[in-house]
């Protein structure tokens, strides 16, 4: 937690949550990795290595701690939160778990972007989200694919979803 201190400090108008975001309320263990951005509540899977040369390191694992999740809707509902503007997704495989933890709370999204990875095997998480998941998940539900951002290398694309009755 003593991460979260320099944005605590420097951005007062964030409301900082230690929190993590599954598709279940309850607690998980968390991979710690030598970048914490990599972190995920899903396993590394060392594949990475062999796509990324640069970043050899980046998914070793340093720790895992038990950390409290919940789900969106959990907290939105208790946070009296009605409407959404823009939901950003990168949950570091845990993408599709998050959109699921919406709830009926999707409804209340005007945009979602969300990260998926465009391998069809794990290549960084174990059971990761991938992008036929989130497309067959957003086809149940009242959205379209407004556009894609694919990142270099070829790994990962954002998904942009409009609420079709906006």
């Amino acid at each position: 937690t003593d991460y979260l201190n320099p944005i605590k400090k420097n951005h007062s108008l964030l409301k900082v949550n230690e929190l993590a975001v599954d598709s279940k309320d309850g607690e998980k263990e968390l991979h710690i990795t030598k970048n914490d951005e990599c972190s995920s509540l899903k396993e590394i899977v060392y594949e990475a290595k062999k796509w990324d040369q640069q970043n050899q390191t980046e998914l070793d694992l340093v720790k895992k701690i038990k950390v409290k999740c919940t789900r969106l809707d959990t907290y939105l509902m208790k946070n009296k939160i009605e409407l959404i503007d823009c939901l950003k997704i990168d949950a570091q495989g845990c993408n599709l778990e998050v959109l699921q933890s919406l709830g009926d709370y999707i409804s209340k999204c005007n945009l979602i972007i969300v990260e998926t990875q465009l391998k069809k095997d794990d290549i960084f998480y174990k059971n990761e989200s991938k992008k036929e998941m989130i497309l067959k998940f957003m086809k149940n539900h009242p959205f379209d694919l407004l556009d894609t951002r694919e990142y270099p290398k070829n790994l990962f694309m954002d998904l942009i979803f409009k609420r079709n009755n906006i």
